[in-house]
């Protein structure tokens, strides 16, 4: 049996008609579905991030309820140490740059001396920048002619670091004796007004103000004390006498006066020795500390001679005494006070004694050597 339409035609193409109406409706309706499950999630997903965070916050929030503010924290030790560094780098420089090289100066004077020249008395004073003449060296002695005293006029003219060679005087002998018959040179007849203004000094010398570009602030210290330390001062000044072969008689300080950024402490020192002993004894002094291609080199503290007067004895023995400065940075608490006891120390080979301004007499003697003492 065969099936049959029995539905209009008009009917069947209605319907087909209104299905392709609806296709755009439930594209948008589906499209709508899609957007909103879109938001969903998203708006799901930010409101589980801000309650992460919310939890993540609390918990830093109970972590801070429990966990102490830190205490401030106190300005390094070394904050200024930089500061320290350069004011103590300026005083050492200004300390170095005013020291006169005594014994390049006698090694060369003994090289020039003619032999037919003997003298009584050396005096040498570092010159003072502030002054326009100030006498550097003055000799006395004897010799057999005036024309001896002027072949000596002309060898110290050939010594570097003298300037302005003078005679003082050169007077005949009265008592007629052949020896006596010689020139005599008068005290200051040789007067080696040698100066120097400051530069010309210090360039003849070498005595420039040494540029140093390494020191760290240890070396600085070494070189130049915050404190006096005469204990200190004692142990190396006779450390460096014996070195050069010197027993020191006597060592005298003195008042402390105020220098540019340090004090100035002199000290004389009283001793017995050739000539080239002393000059040794000055070079060690002076090269304690020293200034090598820019590097400072500090094996104790700063020494300036300042003078030295030389007699002779006999036996070609001089009686010394020399003074030198050491330097203490800083400015004295209190001005016109001395930073030490003004004393005098007597060494010998058998024992050590110390006398000082208050003591009615030395102590007794302890029976301990000088190499022993502490």
């Amino acid at each position: 049996m065969r099936a049959v339409n029995l539905l209009p035609r008009d009917a069947g193409h209605q319907r087909k008609l209104i299905s392709q109406q609806n296709v755009p409706v439930l594209v948008g309706t589906g499209l709508g579905v899609v957007a909103t499950g879109a938001l969903a999630l998203s708006f799901m997903s930010a409101s589980a991030k801000v309650k992460d965070a919310q939890t993540k916050v609390a918990g830093l929030d109970a972590q801070l309820a429990v966990t102490h503010a830190p205490a401030p924290q106190a300005p390094p030790a070394n904050a200024n140490l930089s500061a320290e560094q350069t004011a103590r780098l300026t005083a050492v420089s200004n300390a170095l740059g005013s020291r006169m090289a005594w014994d390049r100066i006698m090694r060369e004077f003994s090289l020039v001396l003619p032999d037919d020249v003997w003298l009584t008395n050396m005096s040498m004073t570092t010159p003072d920048p502030a002054a326009p003449v100030s006498n550097g060296l003055s000799l006395t002695g004897f010799t057999y002619s005036h024309d001896s005293v002027a072949r000596l006029l002309a060898r110290l003219a050939l010594v570097p670091e003298l300037n302005n060679v003078t005679l003082t005087s050169s007077s005949r002998a009265s008592d007629g004796s052949a020896s006596a018959a010689a020139a005599k040179l008068e005290k200051d007849a040789v007067d080696k007004q040698a100066t120097l203004d400051q530069y010309h000094a210090e360039a003849a010398n070498h005595q420039v103000v040494p540029k140093i570009r390494v020191a760290d602030v240890y070396r600085l210290a070494r070189a130049m004390p915050a404190t006096v330390g005469m204990p200190d001062i004692l142990l190396e000044l006779d450390s460096l006498a014996r070195s050069a072969g010197i027993e020191l008689n006597s060592i005298s300080p003195a008042t402390a006066t105020s220098g540019n950024g340090f004090q100035i402490v002199p000290i004389t020192l009283q001793f017995d020795g050739d000539y080239y002993s002393i000059t040794d004894l000055l070079y060690r002094l002076r090269n304690a500390v020293s200034v090598r291609h820019g590097r400072l080199e500090a094996s104790g503290r700063i020494f300036s001679i300042k003078t030295v007067n030389l007699t002779p004895q006999g036996d070609s023995k001089l009686t010394a005494s020399v003074t030198v400065q050491t330097f203490v940075y800083g400015a004295p608490a209190t001005p016109g006070v001395a930073v030490a006891p003004v004393a005098s120390t007597t060494t010998s080979s058998t024992d050590t004694s110390s006398t000082t301004t208050t003591a009615p007499s030395p102590p007794a003697s302890t029976g301990a050597s000088a190499e022993g003492a502490p």
